[in-house]
């Protein structure tokens, strides 16, 4: 039985390798499992050695039956539902989870201190691609300074 990895503060299940980097962008490296030399990204997770790439990774899970359960630590939680507010005070439609989605960028800036206008084109395009439906996105980089403004400036 293959397994999978939940996230479990966002009720993510993730299937494949494809999906373990698109939903958790810290992970630099997939490991092969023992037995295989190449991955196929839209295969199971059998492929992969998940322990030794959660590992190297830093990031915290248990092992279950299931698979693996990944939790965020409670500064990454507190950082999410702040972003996640601030994207809804400026745009309305966006995905309820957008806050854990920018959540990589923003921590990434704060670790190699990026220019201003690197974090906020960078939030900017984040935000455009979880939300394609409509054309106009004029008010996508206003939001994306006021973000970054409320990241950096905290009232």
């Amino acid at each position: 039985m293959c397994k999978i990895i939940e996230i479990k503060d966002r009720g993510v299940e993730i299937r494949t390798p494809r999906e373990l980097l698109d939903e958790i962008p810290d992970i630099d490296e997939l490991i092969c499992a023992e037995g295989y030399t190449r991955l196929d990204m839209d295969s199971c997770l059998c492929q992969i050695d998940v322990k030794k790439t959660l590992n190297n990774a830093g990031i915290k899970f248990e092992e279950t039956f299931m698979g693996y359960v990944v939790t965020a630590n409670s500064g990454d939680v507190e950082l999410a539902l702040k972003l996640n507010k601030l994207v809804h005070d400026e745009c309305k439609d966006v995905p309820h989870d957008i806050g854990l989605r920018l959540l990589d960028i923003v921590k990434k800036n704060l670790e190699f201190e990026q220019p201003k206008d690197t974090l906020v084109s960078k939030i900017k395009q984040r935000i455009e691609s979880e939300y394609r439906k409509h054309p106009d996105l004029d008010w996508a980089e206003i939001a994306a300074r006021k973000i970054y403004a409320g990241i950096v400036n905290p009232k």
